[in-house]
């Protein structure tokens, strides 16, 4: 009896290695490879690549990094976009340890793709009126940058689009098809995050304010707290919200210490430094900038390279204003006016309820930054410091 359990051991052990034999050469006949090993796009325009066979994929630029940027990462593709014209290599290191790469070269636009607004062409319906276009200070619009859409059950026809303005910032994730253009507007802005995405955190009651209310906002991120995990999905659920991310520079010093040519270069890394960590994390290449302290200089208005937000009313929660104080002092915003906020205050997580309750009932909106400029036809141009739409951008310091 007992050689007979012997054998049917040593039968059943045979089996079993014979079918993880099988096994491990079913997986290798799996061959592991890329869609594409050479990718051709054009500035502005993405392109999926995908990988088969890999269970886990690490996607990374491997040179070139100025040149794309990579978004929507996932363990069988990822979305190349071109950001300046040149050549680069995008690698995929897969489950079986080998690295894969794929050559990209990225092309400039054409100056015949170059004379339409690659702004969103969705068009207003007909009974709105055109909001007026901007002034002087500034350079203004010729016609609709951004055009405005409202809610309509017959769409029209998207006007024809005028070309961009030398310097003119259009956020990438521009939609405004969600706002009624017969209602007022107000930019909301959050500063100094992110902090976080405990359901405690501030930020998180603030979006969820927003969100389940129908707002939206721009948040201006410090580059030096963006780091894998919750800061970086706070960021992400921003984006999914439909919240615009903003740059506000390495950390909380002023960017106007920087005074002298010679320390251009500082001032642009700490600045690039913080657009290329938004990057990595929402696959957008252009952000607006808020100064820190709100505080401008000369070589910042011919250096800074984005469109600088300031704002026309200040909540003061910055300065321990209490939830009743932030709420007069919000309230006094008008029609096209951008309003300072900090996402680390409980005092204005606390005011946001009744801040949304108040704008609505009183016939406005509450919309981003790029939003309100895009709705209100106004354009935003780097190197400008903006407080409100009724108003044109100016240079400061």
């Amino acid at each position: 009896m007992r050689r007979s359990n012997k054998v049917l051991s040593l039968v059943l052990a045979s089996a079993l290695a014979v079918g993880l034999l099988g096994a491990v050469d079913s997986d290798a006949a799996k061959k592991v490879a890329l869609s594409t090993k050479k990718l051709t796009l054009k500035v502005g325009k993405s392109k999926k690549l995908k990988i088969k066979n890999s269970k886990k994929t690490k996607w990374t630029v491997k040179s070139g990094k100025g040149k794309v940027v990579l978004s929507k990462k996932t363990k069988k593709s990822v979305v190349v976009k071109g950001k300046k014209a040149g050549k680069a290599v995008v690698a995929a290191k897969a489950s079986n340890g080998k690295t894969y790469k794929c050559n990209v070269v990225v092309k400039k636009v054409s100056a015949a793709s170059k004379s339409v607004n690659e702004a969103p062409t969705t068009a207003p319906a007909v009974k709105t009126a055109a909001p007026t276009t901007a002034a002087s200070s500034a350079p203004t619009a010729v016609a609709t940058e951004a055009p405005t859409v409202a809610p309509t059950e017959t769409p029209t026809v998207a006007p024809t689009q005028t070309p961009l303005l030398e310097g003119q910032f259009v956020f990438e994730g521009l939609d405004t098809s969600w706002i009624d253009p017969s209602k007022k507007l107000v930019a909301f802005t959050f500063d100094d995050g992110p902090i976080g995405t405990a359901d405690d955190r501030t930020s998180m009651i603030i979006q969820k304010a927003l969100h389940d209310n129908g707002c939206h906002a721009t948040f201006f991120y410090i580059g030096g707290r963006i780091k894998e995990g919750e800061t970086t999905d706070e960021i992400k659920q921003a984006v999914k919200y439909g919240f615009e991310p903003g740059n506000h520079s390495w950390d909380t010093k002023s960017v106007s210490v920087y005074e002298d040519e010679d320390e251009v270069e500082k001032m642009e890394k700490i600045l690039g430094d913080t657009s290329a960590k938004l990057t990595e994390v929402t696959g957008y290449s252009k952000f607006l900038f808020r100064a820190p302290n709100l505080s401008y200089n000369k070589l910042m208005m011919d250096h800074v390279g984005m469109p600088m937000i300031n704002c026309a009313v200040d909540s003061k929660d910055w300065d321990k204003a209490t939830t009743e104080q932030i709420i007069e002092n919000v309230k006094k915003a008008q029609d096209g006016d951008i309003v300072l906020m900090h996402e680390t205050e409980r005092n204005t997580a606390e005011a946001l309820p009744e801040l949304i309750k108040y704008f609505h009932e009183n016939g406005f909106e509450i919309v981003s930054v790029s939003e309100l400029f895009a709705m209100k036809n106004k354009p935003l141009i780097e190197n400008y410091v903006y407080d409100s739409t009724t108003k044109e951008g100016d240079k400061r310091g």
